[in-house]
């Protein structure tokens, strides 16, 4: 327990402390993937195949490549999850920067696809060489630019500023530092982190919460960071919630580790900084429930704590159901999770999916809801058009 803070569980959630995967299931999602990969990977080859071999022929070796490109990021994501260490850098690295990479293949293969049939319409009346040395070039920078571009967003860490008008503040001011999705892990480390300190330090925050899916391996593998986790509670009281990724790597080792750190990880409930005089409503990712149905209950249970005694901060791993929290006289909802897509188009499919918002700050009534794109990255080290940020919010006292 943090000093200088208390907490009252929230109730047991339906479903086991910690999920657990088993074998059968890790081997069927993987086979699943695998197909669907295979698929793509196939589409991809016999467009570029046609495109790209001097007689517009198909070609074997495409579909090889492709294959073994699929395989290779399948197979390195399997070996690193059992085995995070250093020496797996150079494999974890390639793989999934082939993986981000295959993304705009993919969608260049779409557009190529497009193109070859304007080609052979055009083709029966003229002659099209320059139409296919015009496509080509065009396929290519449709890998290439978004591919390099991503490589280069994702270095640099954004800061976000906030002003949020609260009622009932204790204080003229309560500066509050969010992080969330860092992912830490072989690709994002003791870089990253020592940014997003130095930002928190600079900024004077007097609270710190962090929105889940603080670690991508298991935390036996990141046991290096810990100095620099420490951090966090010696420049302000720091909280966080369960992200999706810490069920992913053995929740309760997670949870052992940022109280190591002198992190107080809240599984469920609220919890009060004496210090800034707020209350935080903590609630951990869908994944801890059986049915989003439960997840909603635990939620809607959670908020029936909120009183009004003093300002309610809800923090919770994905941005679902802010409409409840509003209703129920939260201040503020924190959330992350979405990384907005975090490699365009991406941020088409999480606009769809969260409704009451995929990034930023929103409003309803009196309520607010931000909503971080995340400060790392998961599997590609890449972001297009989402770049990586924390975010320092002022709850200003009114009324």
């Amino acid at each position: 327990m943090a000093q200088g803070a208390s907490s009252e569980e929230a109730g047991e959630p339906a479903g086991p402390p910690f999920k657990e995967y088993s074998v059968w299931a890790v081997l069927f999602f993987l086979g699943v993937v695998f197909i669907i990969t295979a698929l793509a990977s196939a589409f991809v080859a016999l467009v570029f195949s046609l495109l790209f071999t001097p007689s517009m022929t198909v070609s074997i070796w495409y579909f090889v490549v492709f294959l073994a490109i699929d395989i290779l990021v399948i197979t390195s994501q399997v070996i690193t999850h059992k085995n995070h260490g250093r020496i797996m850098l150079p494999l974890y690295l390639t793989s999934n920067v082939l993986m981000g990479a295959f993304m705009y293949y993919f969608l260049g293969a779409v557009l190529g696809a497009v193109l070859l049939v304007l080609i052979v319409v055009v083709g029966l009346f003229t002659e099209v060489n320059a139409l296919v040395t015009a496509a080509r070039a065009l396929i290519g920078l449709v890998v290439i630019v978004p591919t390099v571009y991503g490589l280069i967003e994702a270095r640099f860490l954004r800061v976000r500023r906030f002003t949020v008008p609260v009622k009932g503040l204790s204080r003229e001011r309560v500066r509050v530092g969010m992080v969330s999705d860092l992912h830490l892990g072989l690709l994002v480390g003791k870089r990253r982190l020592k940014k997003v300190l130095g930002v928190l330090e600079n900024e004077q925050v007097d609270l710190i919460v962090i929105g889940g899916d603080l670690y991508d391996a298991h935390p036996k593998w990141t046991v290096h960071l810990r100095p620099y986790l420490r951090r966090f509670r010696e420049i302000a009281p720091t909280y966080a919630v369960l992200g999706n990724h810490e069920f992913f790597h053995d929740a309760k080792a997670c949870m052992n580790d940022m109280k190591e750190a002198g992190i107080e990880a809240v599984l469920t409930g609220k919890v009060s900084d004496e210090g800034t005089g707020s209350s935080l409503y903590c609630l951990p990712d869908p994944d801890f429930y059986k049915t989003m149905a439960d997840y909603r209950s635990a939620f809607l249970k959670l908020l029936k704590g909120i009183d009004g005694s003093s300002p309610a901060v809800v923090l919770a791993h994905q941005p679902h159901y802010f409409r409840d929290a509003a209703e129920k006289g939260a201040a503020l909802m924190l959330s992350g999770h979405t990384h907005a897509g975090q490699m365009w188009p991406g941020s088409l499919i999480t606009k769809r999916i969260y409704k009451d918002g995929d990034r930023g700050l929103y409003r309803r009534g009196d309520s607010y809801l931000y909503v971080s794109v995340g400060a790392g990255t998961w599997g590609p080290p890449m972001r297009v058009l989402a770049p990586p940020e924390m975010a320092i919010i002022d709850l200003k006292k009114v009324g």
